[in-house]
């Protein structure tokens, strides 16, 4: 995504992470952008669900709460003291759960477009953290590529939510239905360099709609640096089972079996720096020929290195001299070869070269000599056309040459989203992040663009004003933090990269974006419980984290979302984390800030928290809170909510720490104390980044806690007797409540993890109070990225609302119920 936005990890890397107290500095968050658009009704998969690495220590401290069991509750009194029969449990059927996104219409970061050479209107997208997309030039929309249904599992029935992180995309020539995808995300290794690879090059031989792989790893870094511009997987345009792979850490890997097996060319470069725990281009380009006379690679710090048959040796064609400089590009046409040299931390300078196959010499045609960056392309139909963006596209930043190279003239930008219309209010066309441009190698004249938040096209390079018009319908690759539904108001969501969005109308794109037009995350939401309308947003600029022009992003809402007003006077160190706004005070509001470089960074700063009693006018900071200053250690971690407000009594406040304290406050959050009882919640149990705190929307006191692979666990009393635990629920990954399903009943309640013993995650759904629970799905709509938040619909019985890192929100309702 454009701030490289960093996502969450998996239960797995986070323990290990834990363990090495090293910084984690993430790059995926949970879930991404997914096919929304029209709502379609979808059948819940019945396949097994992916299973990973969950493992943490055995060693934990002892529990602050007793347990118990369904039948040892003790059932309710009347006003006169006589025991009340308690009422059968309900039984309501969870198989008729339809399935649907939840449109947003645009986000994320689409990385690269691949435009079939072969079939016109079929192309296929990757994106970071949110899949890979195939339109097939009939319908409306875009389809996703990586589901349940279409990619097999593993051995043991798991399958890996990095699958969702995209690096590379081919087609074949010769084969019109043979598609290739690099497909993983694994963090960095040491400073030694050491690693096992865990991604994989899969294959598809009916257009993307299934795939196949072999057993051999690759390092794949689908949502590192280095993912957007140019392809690093090429298919042999005469033989649709030879195919490259230029990897990050492996050198460029051949497989003459359609990627069943793979060898290293070993006369090619690795282009590793010397900094191996960083992120590495590597292999940074693969490009064949479209007549088959020559295929090429790009190598960081080495150069490009090319061979015109299978039977030759790769050799370097264009040496570099800096370990700065990554070929990038690598874009064939009319037997010309168009490279960019681009600095990688801009201390070489960068340059745009062509080679001609047939006099086997470089011209540089560089349009200017200022800039680190540049993509590129090359039409087709007359390669005197070439166009080239400077680090991004924006006005005064797309550069047009007809004369192939010999002079250039720069376009001002604009954009159409008629299907999407929020995205036209925002500041997007200012600064449209570079993925890839691409000529259509059958429509004469068309552009496509790969961008921080869509696919784009357009046909009219020779105007002054370059219009670009969005193609993503289908494709919403957004990272989510939250969505809540206050009583009586519309779904309200919180997301990466475009703050969050009022939802009136579930089956469409909203109109605006929540708060302005500007870039910035949203990190959490919160309504007042006894005054609906009244919410309270806070997000981050961590695209600009750091700088001088960072600011605390916090903003209010008296009227459910409609309109906004900024929090003004906000001190930086507001960034991210938690937010709780009293139940009928809306000027009272309580902040738990967050950190960005890792998490361990509140051993050295400590943040405490932030208390507003007049609207945001002025804020109270205690930066020592009962002894501890551990809550919510990394924005990116936007499962944690350790910070909420109880929703019938006013000015109280409740706060769950990583050490296993339970903190109250009833004074507005001005001051706190910790409470006789708490929930185990710490680093050995993974509470420190899925913990959650819920509170009830009628009973004052009553909360929920989900405490990781340690259960789901309730108080009645603010933790002044020992906290009980709920019995069936093993893992709690997020938690909430929901309308209740029938008239009378208590509240639903619903939640992500593993219960009734089932060592699988998945959705389920309690209509007793907790008494039982049953499942309503594992993968909706067949997605098996990681989950972030589950919210229940406190309007609508049965409807539930999932957050994904990078496919957006999906949302289902009981049909039972309709």
């Amino acid at each position: 995504m454009n701030s490289e936005f960093v996502h969450q990890r998996s239960l797995a890397e986070i323990t290990t992470l834990s363990a090495l107290r090293s910084p984690c500095v993430i790059r995926r968050f949970v879930v991404c952008c997914l096919s929304f658009g029209l709502a379609v009704a979808c059948t819940q998969t019945d396949e097994v669900p992916p299973t990973f690495d969950r493992s943490v220590p055995d060693s934990q401290p002892t529990r602050t709460a007793t347990s118990i069991s369904p039948g040892d509750r003790t059932p309710p009194t009347t006003a006169g003291g006589t025991t009340t029969p308690p009422s059968p449990p309900i039984r309501l059927s969870a198989a008729n759960y339809r399935w649907r996104s939840l449109p947003i219409g645009a986000g994320g970061w689409v990385t690269g477009v691949v435009v079939h050479p072969t079939v016109q209107g079929v192309r296929f997208i990757r994106t970071d953290v949110g899949g890979a997309y195939r339109f097939d030039g009939i319908g409306r929309q875009w389809e996703q590529m990586i589901t349940t249904a279409s990619v097999p599992s593993f051995p043991g029935g798991a399958r890996a939510a990095s699958d969702y992180s995209v690096e590379s995309l081919a087609v074949s020539p010769s084969d019109p239905d043979v598609v290739y995808a690099a497909v993983g995300n694994q963090d960095n290794p040491d400073s030694s360099g050491a690693f096992e690879p865990q991604g994989r090059v899969m294959r598809s031989d009916d257009g993307g709609r299934t795939w196949v792989f072999g057993q051999q790893r690759f390092f794949v870094g689908g949502n590192q640096r280095f993912r957007q511009l140019a392809e690093r997987l090429a298919v042999d345009p005469g033989d649709a089972r030879h195919v490259y792979f230029g990897t990050r850490r492996e050198g460029l890997q051949e497989s003459f079996d359609g990627g069943m097996t793979w060898r290293r060319i070993g006369e090619v470069s690795l282009g590793q720096s010397d900094d191996l725990a960083s992120d590495q281009a590597g292999v940074s380009f693969v490009s064949c020929d479209p007549l088959g006379v020559m295929c090429a690679a790009g190598v960081a710090g080495q150069g490009v290195f090319a061979r015109r048959s299978a039977d030759e040796a790769f050799v370097n064609i264009a040496a570099v001299a800096s370990p700065d400089t990554v070929p990038s590009e690598g874009t064939f046409s009319a037997e010309r070869l168009l490279v960019a040299f681009n600095s990688v931390n801009n201390q070489t300078e960068s340059s745009v070269q062509v080679y001609s196959l047939e006099r086997g010499d470089w011209v540089d045609i560089t349009p200017e000599r200022r800039h680190a960056l540049w993509a590129g392309a090359i039409n087709p139909f007359d390669p005197n056309i070439i166009v080239m963006a400077d680090g991004a596209v924006r006005d005064g930043g797309l550069w047009v040459s007809s004369d192939g190279g010999v002079s250039w003239e720069t376009r001002q930008i604009s954009i159409a989203t008629p299907d999407t219309p929020w995205l036209s209010a925002t500041d997007l066309a200012d600064y449209m992040s570079i993925g890839r441009l691409v000529f259509d190698p059958l429509v004469d004249g068309r552009l496509w663009f790969a961008e921080g938040m869509g696919l784009w096209r357009t046909s009219g390079l020779d105007r002054e004003d370059v219009v670009w018009t969005l193609d993503s319908e289908g494709i919403d690759e957004v990272v989510t933090a939250d969505i809540m539904t206050p009583p009586g108001g519309d779904p309200v969501s919180a997301v990466a990269d475009r703050q969050g969005f009022l939802h009136e109308n579930v089956s469409a794109a909203p109109e605006r974006t929540l708060i302005d037009d500007t870039f910035a995350g949203g990190t959490d939401l919160d309504f007042a419980g006894q005054l609906p309308n009244e919410l309270v947003w806070i997000g981050a600029e961590y695209h600009i984290y750091g700088s001088d022009s960072q600011r605390a992003r916090g903003a209010v809402s008296h009227d459910g979302g409609r309109s906004w007003d900024q929090l003004g006077g906000l001190p930086r160190e507001l960034f991210g984390g938690n937010v709780a706004i009293s139940a009928s005070d809306p000027q009272n509001i309580v902040w738990l800030p967050s950190y960005f470089r890792g998490p361990y960074e509140h051993l050295d700063a400590p943040k405490g928290l932030y208390a507003t009693t007049n609207g945001g006018a002025s804020w109270t900071h205690l930066p020592d809170i009962a002894g501890s200053s551990s809550f919510h250690r990394l924005l990116w971690w936007l499962s944690r909510q350790a910070l909420i407000s109880d929703k019938v009594e006013s000015g109280v406040f409740y706060l769950q720490g990583e050490d296993s304290q339970f903190l109250v406050s009833t004074d507005g959050g001005l001051s706190w104390n910790a409470a006789p009882f708490a929930v185990p919640c710490g680093e050995w149990n993974a509470c420190h980044v899925f913990g959650q705190l819920v509170a009830s929307p009628v009973e004052a006191g009553t909360v929920l806690a989900g405490a990781g692979s340690d259960g789901l666990w309730r108080t009645s009393d603010r933790g002044a007797s020992e906290w009980q635990r709920i019995e069936g629920v093993d893992e709690v990954r997020s938690v909430s409540f929901g309308a209740a399903l029938v008239p009378g009943a208590p509240l639903a309640m619903y939640l992500y993890g593993k219960a009734n013993g089932d060592d699988q995650l998945g959705l389920y759904r309690s209509a007793d109070d907790g008494v039982t629970w049953e499942s309503i799905g594992r993968e909706p709509l067949g997605l098996y990225t990681e989950v972030g938040t589950v919210r229940g619909d406190l309007n609508t019985p049965g409807r539930v609302f999932i957050g994904t890192s990078g496919t957006g929100f999906v949302f289902g309702d009981d049909e039972a119920l309709r």
